[in-house]
Protein backbone atom coordinates (compact mmCIF):
# COMPACT_ATOMS: atom_id res chain seq x y z
CA UNK A 1 0.00 0.00 0.00
CA UNK A 2 2.72 2.62 0.30
CA UNK A 3 3.08 2.48 -3.33
CA UNK A 4 -0.52 3.30 -3.49
CA UNK A 5 0.12 6.29 -0.99
CA UNK A 6 3.02 7.28 -2.91
CA UNK A 7 1.21 8.23 -5.81
CA UNK A 8 -1.25 9.45 -4.63
CA UNK A 9 1.03 11.89 -2.99
CA UNK A 10 2.02 13.02 -6.24
CA UNK A 11 -1.25 13.23 -7.76
CA UNK A 12 -2.34 15.80 -4.94
CA UNK A 13 1.35 17.72 -5.48
CA UNK A 14 0.51 17.90 -9.04
CA UNK A 15 -3.52 19.07 -8.50
CA UNK A 16 -4.68 15.93 -10.08
CA UNK A 17 -6.60 15.01 -6.94
CA UNK A 18 -8.20 17.88 -4.96
CA UNK A 19 -9.03 15.92 -1.41
CA UNK A 20 -10.40 18.34 1.08
CA UNK A 21 -9.54 21.17 3.39
CA UNK A 22 -9.46 20.91 7.01
CA UNK A 23 -9.21 24.44 9.43
CA UNK A 24 -8.73 27.92 7.59
CA UNK A 25 -4.96 29.18 9.19
CA UNK A 26 -3.06 26.89 7.80
CA UNK A 27 -5.55 24.33 6.42
CA UNK A 28 -4.97 20.08 6.35
CA UNK A 29 -5.61 18.84 2.89
CA UNK A 30 -6.67 15.17 3.11
CA UNK A 31 -6.85 13.23 0.05
CA UNK A 32 -6.59 9.71 1.28
CA UNK A 33 -6.69 7.50 4.15
CA UNK A 34 -5.20 3.79 4.36
CA UNK A 35 -5.77 1.34 6.96
CA UNK A 36 -4.43 -2.13 6.46
CA UNK A 37 -5.18 -3.20 3.17
CA UNK A 38 -8.15 -0.35 2.75
CA UNK A 39 -7.82 2.73 0.97
CA UNK A 40 -10.75 5.62 1.03
CA UNK A 41 -9.69 8.43 -1.23
CA UNK A 42 -11.34 12.01 -1.21
CA UNK A 43 -11.82 13.85 -4.25
CA UNK A 44 -14.00 16.22 -6.30
CA UNK A 45 -17.04 15.95 -7.86
CA UNK A 46 -14.84 15.72 -11.22
CA UNK A 47 -14.96 13.37 -14.43
CA UNK A 48 -11.22 14.41 -15.30
CA UNK A 49 -9.99 13.03 -11.21
CA UNK A 50 -12.21 9.99 -11.51
CA UNK A 51 -10.12 8.99 -15.13
CA UNK A 52 -7.15 9.35 -13.07
CA UNK A 53 -8.29 7.10 -10.07
CA UNK A 54 -8.80 4.12 -13.08
CA UNK A 55 -5.26 4.87 -14.87
CA UNK A 56 -4.10 4.91 -11.23
CA UNK A 57 -5.63 1.50 -10.26
CA UNK A 58 -4.19 -0.10 -13.46
CA UNK A 59 -0.43 1.28 -12.97
CA UNK A 60 -0.91 -0.50 -9.48
CA UNK A 61 -1.93 -3.40 -10.01
CA UNK A 62 0.79 -3.88 -12.94
CA UNK A 63 3.73 -2.82 -10.85
CA UNK A 64 2.81 -4.33 -7.20
CA UNK A 65 1.52 -7.31 -8.85
CA UNK A 66 -1.67 -6.61 -6.42
CA UNK A 67 -5.23 -6.91 -7.61
CA UNK A 68 -7.71 -4.57 -6.46
CA UNK A 69 -11.72 -5.72 -5.64
CA UNK A 70 -13.41 -4.23 -7.82
CA UNK A 71 -16.70 -5.37 -6.32
CA UNK A 72 -15.39 -3.95 -2.68
CA UNK A 73 -15.28 -0.36 -4.58
CA UNK A 74 -18.27 2.15 -3.50
CA UNK A 75 -18.89 5.78 -3.92
CA UNK A 76 -20.19 8.25 -1.38
CA UNK A 77 -21.33 11.32 -2.81
CA UNK A 78 -20.95 14.36 -0.32
CA UNK A 79 -24.04 16.60 -0.50
CA UNK A 80 -25.51 16.77 -4.11
CA UNK A 81 -23.50 15.22 -6.70
CA UNK A 82 -25.68 15.45 -10.34
CA UNK A 83 -23.48 13.64 -12.35
CA UNK A 84 -23.05 10.58 -9.40
CA UNK A 85 -24.12 7.86 -12.17
CA UNK A 86 -21.39 9.31 -14.83
CA UNK A 87 -18.77 9.23 -12.26
CA UNK A 88 -19.19 5.61 -11.06
CA UNK A 89 -19.84 4.23 -14.73
CA UNK A 90 -16.35 5.56 -15.31
CA UNK A 91 -15.05 3.71 -12.51
CA UNK A 92 -17.25 0.74 -12.06
CA UNK A 93 -18.18 0.78 -9.04
CA UNK A 94 -21.40 0.86 -6.96
CA UNK A 95 -23.07 4.18 -5.11
CA UNK A 96 -23.41 4.01 -1.55
CA UNK A 97 -25.32 6.35 0.74
CA UNK A 98 -25.06 7.80 4.34
CA UNK A 99 -25.62 6.92 6.93
CA UNK A 100 -23.06 3.32 6.55
CA UNK A 101 -20.56 1.67 8.83
CA UNK A 102 -16.63 1.27 8.35
CA UNK A 103 -14.67 -1.62 10.40
CA UNK A 104 -18.23 -1.87 12.46
CA UNK A 105 -18.23 2.31 13.55
CA UNK A 106 -21.05 4.06 12.15
CA UNK A 107 -20.71 7.00 9.55
CA UNK A 108 -22.80 9.77 8.65
CA UNK A 109 -25.11 9.51 11.48
CA UNK A 110 -25.78 11.30 14.34
CA UNK A 111 -23.49 9.67 17.27
CA UNK A 112 -25.68 11.14 19.91
CA UNK A 113 -28.70 9.00 17.97
CA UNK A 114 -29.69 5.53 19.87
CA UNK A 115 -29.72 3.85 16.38
CA UNK A 116 -25.90 3.89 16.30
CA UNK A 117 -26.07 1.54 18.88
CA UNK A 118 -28.63 -0.90 17.96
CA UNK A 119 -26.16 -3.22 16.53
CA UNK A 120 -24.55 -3.66 20.17
CA UNK A 121 -28.08 -3.90 22.02
CA UNK A 122 -28.96 -6.86 19.07
CA UNK A 123 -25.98 -8.36 19.89
CA UNK A 124 -26.62 -8.49 23.36
CA UNK A 125 -29.90 -10.10 22.96
CA UNK A 126 -28.17 -12.79 20.24
CA UNK A 127 -25.80 -13.74 22.81
CA UNK A 128 -28.28 -14.29 25.48
CA UNK A 129 -30.90 -15.94 23.38
CA UNK A 130 -29.53 -19.52 23.15
CA UNK A 131 -31.77 -22.15 25.06
CA UNK A 132 -28.75 -22.99 26.99
CA UNK A 133 -28.53 -19.96 29.14
CA UNK A 134 -31.51 -21.09 31.33
CA UNK A 135 -29.41 -24.07 32.56
CA UNK A 136 -26.68 -21.42 33.18
CA UNK A 137 -26.01 -20.96 37.40
CA UNK A 138 -25.45 -17.47 38.86
CA UNK A 139 -21.78 -17.91 38.65
CA UNK A 140 -22.18 -19.08 34.82
CA UNK A 141 -24.25 -16.16 34.22
CA UNK A 142 -21.82 -13.85 35.41
CA UNK A 143 -19.15 -15.36 33.82
CA UNK A 144 -21.06 -15.14 30.42
CA UNK A 145 -21.50 -10.84 31.28
CA UNK A 146 -18.00 -10.74 32.02
CA UNK A 147 -16.08 -12.54 29.18
CA UNK A 148 -18.83 -12.12 27.01
CA UNK A 149 -20.84 -9.45 27.30
CA UNK A 150 -18.55 -6.72 28.74
CA UNK A 151 -16.63 -6.95 25.23
CA UNK A 152 -19.33 -6.38 22.94
CA UNK A 153 -19.72 -2.70 23.09
CA UNK A 154 -15.94 -1.83 24.12
CA UNK A 155 -15.01 -0.91 20.42
CA UNK A 156 -18.23 1.51 19.89
CA UNK A 157 -17.32 2.94 23.23
CA UNK A 158 -13.83 3.70 22.71
CA UNK A 159 -15.26 6.48 20.13
CA UNK A 160 -18.59 7.37 21.46
CA UNK A 161 -20.24 8.59 24.53
CA UNK A 162 -22.63 5.89 25.39
CA UNK A 163 -26.62 7.93 25.28
CA UNK A 164 -27.99 7.50 28.43
CA UNK A 165 -30.82 5.26 27.07
CA UNK A 166 -28.84 2.62 25.49
CA UNK A 167 -27.16 2.89 28.69
CA UNK A 168 -30.42 1.82 30.34
CA UNK A 169 -30.88 -1.23 28.26
CA UNK A 170 -27.22 -2.71 28.38
CA UNK A 171 -27.80 -2.40 32.16
CA UNK A 172 -31.48 -4.00 32.12
CA UNK A 173 -30.03 -7.10 29.57
CA UNK A 174 -27.36 -7.64 32.32
CA UNK A 175 -29.06 -7.31 35.04
CA UNK A 176 -32.07 -9.28 34.25
CA UNK A 177 -30.20 -12.02 32.87
CA UNK A 178 -27.89 -12.30 35.67
CA UNK A 179 -30.46 -13.11 38.11
CA UNK A 180 -33.40 -14.25 36.09
CA UNK A 181 -31.51 -16.25 33.10
CA UNK A 182 -33.82 -16.87 30.88
CA UNK A 183 -36.48 -17.82 32.55
CA UNK A 184 -39.75 -16.64 31.77
CA UNK A 185 -40.45 -16.61 35.17
CA UNK A 186 -40.19 -13.65 37.48
CA UNK A 187 -37.29 -13.50 40.05
CA UNK A 188 -36.69 -11.51 42.58
CA UNK A 189 -33.61 -9.19 42.32
CA UNK A 190 -31.90 -10.03 45.60
CA UNK A 191 -28.93 -7.49 45.32
CA UNK A 192 -29.14 -3.64 44.40
CA UNK A 193 -27.26 -2.85 40.58
CA UNK A 194 -25.30 -0.32 42.08
CA UNK A 195 -23.46 -2.85 44.72
CA UNK A 196 -23.41 -5.47 41.93
CA UNK A 197 -21.31 -3.42 39.58
CA UNK A 198 -18.52 -2.53 41.94
CA UNK A 199 -15.01 -4.40 42.27
CA UNK A 200 -14.92 -7.52 43.86
CA UNK A 201 -12.53 -5.58 46.63
CA UNK A 202 -15.62 -3.31 47.13
CA UNK A 203 -18.10 -6.48 47.94
CA UNK A 204 -19.31 -6.06 43.98
CA UNK A 205 -19.47 -8.88 41.28
CA UNK A 206 -16.98 -6.79 39.57
CA UNK A 207 -19.28 -6.62 36.38
CA UNK A 208 -18.06 -3.40 34.92
CA UNK A 209 -19.86 -0.08 35.07
CA UNK A 210 -20.51 0.40 31.52
CA UNK A 211 -20.74 4.69 32.31
CA UNK A 212 -17.60 5.08 33.98
CA UNK A 213 -15.65 2.59 31.85
CA UNK A 214 -16.88 4.97 28.31
CA UNK A 215 -15.51 7.59 30.20
CA UNK A 216 -12.03 5.39 30.53
CA UNK A 217 -11.79 4.65 26.95
CA UNK A 218 -12.55 8.18 25.50
CA UNK A 219 -9.78 9.31 27.98
CA UNK A 220 -7.49 6.87 25.83
CA UNK A 221 -7.32 9.67 22.99
CA UNK A 222 -7.19 12.33 24.83
CA UNK A 223 -3.61 10.66 26.06
CA UNK A 224 -2.86 9.88 22.32
CA UNK A 225 -3.08 13.65 21.85
CA UNK A 226 -0.39 14.56 24.12
CA UNK A 227 1.71 11.61 22.42
CA UNK A 228 1.03 11.23 19.06
CA UNK A 229 3.00 14.84 17.70
CA UNK A 230 3.23 13.65 14.57
CA UNK A 231 -0.39 11.91 13.50
CA UNK A 232 -2.54 13.22 10.89
CA UNK A 233 -5.01 12.92 13.42
CA UNK A 234 -3.62 15.17 15.57
CA UNK A 235 -3.33 17.53 13.10
CA UNK A 236 -7.04 18.03 11.90
CA UNK A 237 -8.21 18.38 15.72
CA UNK A 238 -5.60 20.82 16.41
CA UNK A 239 -6.29 22.77 13.24
CA UNK A 240 -9.88 22.52 13.45
CA UNK A 241 -9.90 23.58 17.47
CA UNK A 242 -6.89 25.43 18.16
CA UNK A 243 -4.47 24.47 20.63
CA UNK A 244 -4.88 25.16 24.23
CA UNK A 245 -1.11 24.68 24.79
CA UNK A 246 1.01 22.25 23.61
CA UNK A 247 -1.18 18.89 24.88
CA UNK A 248 -4.88 19.88 24.73
CA UNK A 249 -6.94 22.02 22.64
CA UNK A 250 -9.05 24.54 22.61
CA UNK A 251 -12.81 23.85 23.46
CA UNK A 252 -14.63 22.82 20.38
CA UNK A 253 -17.17 25.34 19.38
CA UNK A 254 -19.82 25.12 16.76
CA UNK A 255 -23.24 23.66 15.62
CA UNK A 256 -21.72 21.05 13.03
CA UNK A 257 -19.11 18.31 12.97
CA UNK A 258 -17.28 19.34 16.68
CA UNK A 259 -19.96 16.53 18.19
CA UNK A 260 -17.39 14.05 19.07
CA UNK A 261 -14.35 16.14 20.60
CA UNK A 262 -16.48 18.11 22.33
CA UNK A 263 -17.42 15.36 24.17
CA UNK A 264 -13.78 14.27 24.99
CA UNK A 265 -12.38 17.79 25.63
CA UNK A 266 -14.66 17.73 28.43
CA UNK A 267 -13.33 14.62 30.11
CA UNK A 268 -9.69 17.37 29.95
CA UNK A 269 -10.16 17.53 33.99
CA UNK A 270 -10.94 14.07 34.85
CA UNK A 271 -8.05 13.19 33.13
CA UNK A 272 -5.63 15.51 34.28
CA UNK A 273 -6.21 14.91 37.65
CA UNK A 274 -3.27 12.22 37.72
CA UNK A 275 -1.13 14.11 35.13
CA UNK A 276 2.67 14.84 35.39
CA UNK A 277 4.79 17.24 33.39
CA UNK A 278 8.36 16.33 33.03
CA UNK A 279 10.88 18.96 32.47
CA UNK A 280 12.83 18.80 29.24
CA UNK A 281 14.48 21.52 27.27
CA UNK A 282 11.01 23.70 28.12
CA UNK A 283 9.77 24.22 25.02
CA UNK A 284 6.47 22.85 26.31
CA UNK A 285 6.15 23.81 29.79
CA UNK A 286 4.37 26.54 30.97
CA UNK A 287 6.51 27.88 33.79
CA UNK A 288 3.89 29.12 36.08
CA UNK A 289 0.69 27.28 35.11
CA UNK A 290 1.80 23.66 34.71
CA UNK A 291 2.36 21.37 37.35
CA UNK A 292 6.11 20.65 36.70
CA UNK A 293 8.51 20.80 39.84
CA UNK A 294 7.47 17.35 41.05
CA UNK A 295 10.55 15.85 42.97
CA UNK A 296 13.34 16.11 40.78
CA UNK A 297 15.60 19.12 39.86
CA UNK A 298 15.86 20.70 36.28
CA UNK A 299 19.60 20.42 36.13
CA UNK A 300 20.68 18.36 33.36
CA UNK A 301 17.50 18.51 31.70
CA UNK A 302 18.13 20.83 28.87
CA UNK A 303 18.64 18.38 26.43
CA UNK A 304 15.52 15.72 26.76
CA UNK A 305 12.24 16.96 25.13
CA UNK A 306 9.47 17.60 27.61
CA UNK A 307 7.26 14.34 28.67
CA UNK A 308 3.34 14.77 29.40
CA UNK A 309 3.30 11.54 31.79
CA UNK A 310 0.30 9.96 33.48
CA UNK A 311 0.56 8.10 37.24
CA UNK A 312 -0.24 5.08 38.40
CA UNK A 313 1.05 2.66 35.79
CA UNK A 314 4.35 1.45 35.06
CA UNK A 315 5.59 3.52 32.71
CA UNK A 316 3.77 6.38 33.57
CA UNK A 317 1.77 5.82 30.17
CA UNK A 318 -2.23 5.39 30.35
CA UNK A 319 -3.82 2.51 31.05
CA UNK A 320 -8.03 2.03 30.52
CA UNK A 321 -7.98 -0.76 33.47
CA UNK A 322 -6.13 1.88 35.63
CA UNK A 323 -8.31 4.59 34.91
CA UNK A 324 -11.65 2.71 35.89
CA UNK A 325 -10.06 1.43 39.04
CA UNK A 326 -9.47 5.47 39.94
CA UNK A 327 -13.07 5.87 38.78
CA UNK A 328 -14.72 3.12 40.72
CA UNK A 329 -12.33 4.17 43.94
CA UNK A 330 -13.79 7.74 43.65
CA UNK A 331 -16.91 8.70 46.57
CA UNK A 332 -16.95 5.36 47.79
CA UNK A 333 -17.23 4.20 51.44
CA UNK A 334 -14.01 1.89 52.89
CA UNK A 335 -15.19 -1.23 54.11
CA UNK A 336 -13.12 -3.42 56.09
CA UNK A 337 -14.74 -6.44 55.03
CA UNK A 338 -12.41 -8.82 53.34
CA UNK A 339 -14.35 -9.13 50.22
CA UNK A 340 -11.72 -10.66 48.24
CA UNK A 341 -11.08 -13.53 50.39
CA UNK A 342 -14.69 -14.98 49.04
CA UNK A 343 -13.59 -14.91 44.97
CA UNK A 344 -10.30 -16.59 46.65
CA UNK A 345 -11.26 -20.04 47.60
CA UNK A 346 -11.54 -22.57 44.98
CA UNK A 347 -14.84 -23.31 44.70
CA UNK A 348 -17.70 -24.00 41.71
CA UNK A 349 -18.76 -20.50 40.88
CA UNK A 350 -22.40 -20.96 41.68
CA UNK A 351 -21.23 -21.35 45.82
CA UNK A 352 -19.46 -18.52 45.13
CA UNK A 353 -21.71 -16.27 44.29
CA UNK A 354 -24.23 -17.82 46.82
CA UNK A 355 -21.91 -17.07 49.50
CA UNK A 356 -21.34 -13.27 48.05
CA UNK A 357 -25.05 -13.14 48.14
CA UNK A 358 -25.51 -14.42 51.65
CA UNK A 359 -22.56 -11.96 53.03
CA UNK A 360 -24.77 -8.99 51.57
CA UNK A 361 -27.33 -10.63 53.88
CA UNK A 362 -29.96 -10.60 50.53
CA UNK A 363 -30.58 -14.89 50.39
CA UNK A 364 -34.60 -15.35 49.80
CA UNK A 365 -35.25 -15.74 53.80
CA UNK A 366 -38.31 -15.02 55.29
CA UNK A 367 -37.76 -11.29 56.33
CA UNK A 368 -36.63 -10.25 52.88
CA UNK A 369 -39.18 -12.00 51.07
CA UNK A 370 -41.19 -9.74 53.10
CA UNK A 371 -39.74 -6.61 51.54
CA UNK A 372 -40.14 -7.95 48.59
CA UNK A 373 -43.62 -8.52 47.35
CA UNK A 374 -46.69 -6.65 47.71
CA UNK A 375 -49.60 -6.99 50.34
CA UNK A 376 -51.79 -9.34 48.58
CA UNK A 377 -48.79 -11.74 47.46
CA UNK A 378 -48.19 -12.22 50.93
CA UNK A 379 -51.62 -13.26 51.51
CA UNK A 380 -51.08 -15.98 48.53
CA UNK A 381 -48.16 -17.25 50.18
CA UNK A 382 -50.08 -18.14 53.12
CA UNK A 383 -52.63 -19.66 51.28
CA UNK A 384 -49.83 -21.86 49.29
CA UNK A 385 -48.30 -22.58 52.65
CA UNK A 386 -51.03 -25.07 53.51
CA UNK A 387 -51.99 -27.15 50.61
CA UNK A 388 -55.51 -28.15 51.88
CA UNK A 389 -56.62 -24.58 51.10
CA UNK A 390 -57.61 -23.24 48.03
CA UNK A 391 -55.00 -21.55 45.81
CA UNK A 392 -56.91 -18.33 45.38
CA UNK A 393 -57.00 -15.29 47.01
CA UNK A 394 -60.54 -14.62 46.42
CA UNK A 395 -61.67 -18.04 47.81
CA UNK A 396 -59.06 -18.06 50.79
CA UNK A 397 -60.95 -19.31 53.75
CA UNK A 398 -57.81 -19.12 56.30
CA UNK A 399 -58.36 -17.34 59.60
CA UNK A 400 -54.79 -16.01 58.97
CA UNK A 401 -56.65 -13.55 56.91
CA UNK A 402 -58.88 -12.31 59.46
Amino acid sequence: MKELSRMLDKAKQMQWISGFDVGRVNPVNISRLLYADDTLIFCGADRNQVFFFKSNFVYFEAISGLHINMFKRIMYPINVVNNMEELTEILGCGIGSFSTTYQGLPLGDNFKSSSIWSGVVEEFEKKLASWRMQYLSMGGRLTKINSVLGSIPTNSMSLFPLPGKTLEQLDQIRRNFLQEGNSTEHKFHLVEWDKVILPKYQSGLGIKDQAKHNRCLLMKWLWRHTQEDQSLWKEVVREKHGSQDHWSTKQAIGPHGVGIWKCLSRLWDEFSRNDQLIVGNGQHVKFWKDRWLGNTTLKGNDIAPDQFRWGHTDGWKFRVKAAYKIAMDLNVITDNWPWKLNWKVKFPPKIVCFSWTAMHEACLTQDNFATCVTEKQKLIAICFSNARLPQTYGACSSPLLE
